[in-house]
């Protein structure tokens, strides 16, 4: 009887042994490719800073704009526009592999100091010149210009006012 229970345990495991061996050739095997993309290093210069130009300041307060896409200087209240300086957007130069998207960010809007002094103006509303993502020409060069507006207190004390603001310019 030992022996007859041998055969029937050995029956039993091959039958299993043969329902995976069926499950198996249902299988299916596809391929799929890898894929790397390698791209040029940002490169960024400063061309040229953002200008407010030279102004007359008022009994009452103002502002100062700068328009990204023309470096058309217009005021507010008691601001008046005078001759001298070169107002206009700061603009910037990024290199980068061509037909591949970079993506622009402005820093935190600076905070002017006068030189020799602790008065200050706040610039807002830093604009850029486009679309803050934007595909990199087949030249491999974006031309990339900042404005702003410059708020001007009343009375606001003279002298020359200087501040710097960031620009990122990456990959996304």
């Amino acid at each position: 009887m030992g022996q007859k229970h041998h055969y029937l345990a050995t029956l039993v495991v091959g039958a299993v042994l043969a329902s995976g061996i069926a499950e198996s050739a249902d299988a299916a095997t596809r391929t799929a490719n890898g894929r790397a993309r390698t791209v040029l290093p940002i490169a960024l210069t400063t061309t040229r800073d953002l200008d407010f130009g030279t102004l007359l300041r008022g009994a009452t307060g103002g502002t100062v704009t700068v328009n990204a896409r023309t470096d058309a200087r217009t005021r507010t209240g008691g601001v008046t526009l005078v001759g001298g300086g070169a107002p206009g957007a700061a603009r910037f130069t990024a290199t980068g592999t061509p037909a591949v998207n970079a993506f622009i960010t402005v820093g935190t809007a600076p905070l002017l100091t006068r030189v020799s002094g602790s008065e200050t103006m706040a610039v807002s509303n830093m604009t850029l010149n486009g679309a803050r993502t934007r595909r990199i020409p087949a030249s491999g060069i974006l031309d990339i210009r900042v404005g702003g507006r410059l708020n001007v207190a009343a009375n606001q004390r003279d002298g020359l006012y200087t501040g710097n603001f960031t620009l990122t310019v990456d990959y996304p």
